[in-house]
Parts: structure tokens; C-alpha cells; sequence
């Protein structure tokens, strides 16, 4: 329950912002508001400069002989690393290559075992205020005491995304969007089964005195409920930079199942499993309703240039209820176009 109401708190912070923006302009402005305006805009201006730092250092294009990439001004936030669910704000063009390692907790109903995944996200802008975005695929190698072991292509999930809000007095901007998660996936790597999910998410950032922020909360909702749990998950990250190239970088994520399904790997409703796989697979378990899952995670984002970022992180389940997460590394390289 928390879990939503801070899935509806964020979004309801993204629509209370918006609608300041406007109310506040019909009014004289507080000394302790002009105070908190000038602090704002002196952050603004620090992490705008920092940006540009960071988006002015040669790489690929300059040495392809291609025209610079037009400078954003988010460039000084680092992206998040971990977790497939998580959306920034961003209107970007981006490639991202990915690599995870995940272990599973022996306690699991796999008993233990090991995932290994690599992927290529895609964020395409179709304007200034639209992206699509296909985030979960790639090839997956599964080994799992309780499981056979195999490996086979991921489920495919994408979707648009628009931004909706933008301060423009402040580095903050919210954006709202919708994707489809299609079954198109190997069965042997727990994919490929149940029924198409929806997730609608809402995601917001902001730059602070000396961090940046980045907040992300949806719904999952499948096309069958009897196949697969509906859930809400939530999102945060904090990125400190650290020098002119490097960001530290912190996250956690959070599901809650809402209800059960009756799928349970195939094994049917008799056989309730209490289990599920957080952001890289449903298996449809029919013992999970009202479980809540987080994980925090540690790590760095390093800018190589004004194109190419590489990002690390090291993640682990901080709930006594892990399901199919132990811990995890995750390894991205970012393109930026």
C-alpha cells in the first residue's frame, strides 16, 4: 500500500508542479519566495554550465567528422543504470548496449541460479517532446537449480513518451508515457508466456544544491489477469557529480503486486507460487498479492565524451521477500545522437 500511495504521490507532484507554474504567475512573489527562486536559479546555472562541459568534449562524432550534437540542457544529469523499468524524463536519441548478471536467492522457488542478459535499449525523438521507446529485449542465458537451463531472446516492450511539464526557470521537467510488453520471448528463459502487459508510468527530475534527481512510478497492468499479476513499481536516483567527467550514483526500486494470477510457470492455479521476477520476466505466480519488493544499488556514470557515457552499478535485494532477485551488476554504454 505504501508503494502506491507513493506511486500517486509522484504523480500527483508532477500535475501540483504544473499547475503552479501558472497560478503563481498572477501573484506578487514573498521575499522568502524570491530567496528560494534565486537558489534555484544559481543551481540551474551551475548544472547548466556543467552540461555544457560535459557536451562540449570530443568524441565519436568529431572524429567521424560529423556535426557536433546540439547541447541539452540536462546533459549534467546521469542517466539511471539500473532496472529496465526505469524511465527518465528525457527526450533524448540514444543507444544503449547493456549488460546484466543476476543471481538468484536459494530460497527462491528456482533454487538458486544465475541469469545472465544483454540488450540494446533504443530512444528514438520524434520531436522536442515525443520519444519512443523500446527498452526490453536481447538475448538471455538462464541456469537455475530448479529450472532447466537455457538461453533465448527476451520479451520486447516499447512504447512512446512525452514530456508533459518543463520548468524553465529550474533544470526540471516531467514526462508521461505508455508501453506494451509483447510475449514474443523464449520460453526457456522464462519468456515468451502469459499474456501482453501495459505499463503506464509517469517520470520527473530535477536538479539540486549539488545533486540530481530522477523519479519514475507506473502500473503493470496484463491483458490477462489470470495469466499475470498486475503491479506498481516506483523509482528514484541520485547522481552527484564528482568531477567534470564523473557522476556517483545511487537507486532504489520498489515493486508491489496487487493480486494474484493462475499461470505459476505453466504449472496452473494448484500450484500457487510465491514468486515473480521484479522487471525481467512475469511468471504469472499465484502467491505474491500484496508483496513488496525493493532493491538499492550503488554505482558511477563515466563521460567519455559528448556522446559516449559508461555506466556501472551493483544491485541487491534490500527485503526480506527478494522473489528472483539476489543481487546484480549491471554494464551500460550510452550513445548519445
Amino acid at each position: 500500500m505504501r508503494t502506491i500511495l507513493g506511486a500517486a504521490g509522484l504523480l500527483a507532484m508532477v500535475a501540483t508542479a504544473a499547475l503552479a507554474d501558472d497560478t503563481t504567475s498572477e501573484r506578487a512573489p514573498s521575499a522568502l519566495a524570491e530567496t528560494v527562486e534565486a537558489i534555484i536559479a544559481e543551481d540551474a546555472d551551475t548544472y547548466a554550465a556543467l552540461g555544457e562541459e560535459r557536451s562540449s568534449v570530443e568524441g565519436l562524432r568529431c572524429w567521424t567528422g560529423s556535426a557536433p550534437r546540439k547541447a541539452n540542457r540536462y546533459d549534467s544529469f546521469a542517466r539511471p543504470i539500473t532496472n529496465l523499468d526505469f524511465h527518465h524524463p528525457f527526450i533524448w536519441n540514444e543507444l544503449r548496449p547493456l549488460v546484466m548478471y543476476q543471481h538468484f536467492p536459494r530460497t527462491s522457488a528456482v533454487a538458486g541460479g544465475r541469469a545472465r542478459i544483454a540488450a540494446m535499449q533504443i530512444h528514438v525523438a520524434v520531436s522536442d517532446d515525443v520519444q519512443i521507446t523500446a527498452y526490453k529485449d536481447g538475448y538471455a542465458d538462464l541456469e537455475a537449480a530448479g529450472l532447466p537451463n537455457g538461453t533465448g531472446f527476451v520479451d520486447i516492450a516499447v512504447g512512446p513518451k512525452v514530456k508533459v511539464w518543463e520548468d524553465d526557470d529550474a533544470l526540471a521537467t516531467a514526462a508521461v508515457g505508455v508501453t506494451y510488453e509483447t510475449k514474443t520471448g523464449a520460453k526457456d528463459v522464462l519468456q515468451g508466456t502469459g499474456s501482453g502487459i501495459f505499463d503506464v508510468f509517469g517520470s520527473y527530475a530535477r536538479a539540486m544544491d549539488g545533486f540530481n534527481i530522477i523519479t519514475t512510478a507506473g502500473i503493470k497492468l496484463p491483458t490477462d489477469s489470470d495469466d499475470d499479476p498486475s503491479l506498481v513499481h516506483a523509482h528514484a536516483h541520485v547522481d552527484v557529480p564528482l568531477t567534470e567527467s564523473l557522476s556517483g550514483v545511487l537507486e532504489a526500486n520498489g515493486y508491489h503486486y496487487l493480486d494474484d494470477a493462475e499461470r505459476n510457470l505453466g504449472l496452473g492455479p494448484t500450484v500457487p507460487l510465491p514468486v515473480e521476477g521484479f522487471d525481467l520476466t512475469s511468471i504469472g505466480a499465484g502467491d505474491v498479492e500484496g508483496d513488496t519488493v525493493v532493491s538499492l544499488a550503488f554505482g558511477f556514470r563515466w563521460f567519455a565524451s559528448e556522446d559516449v557515457s559508461f555506466g556501472a552499478a551493483y544491485e541487491w535485494s534490500a527485503t526480506d521477500r527478494e522473489h528472483l532477485l539476489e543481487n546484480r551488476l549491471t554494464f551500460d554504454l550510452v550513445l548519445r545522437f
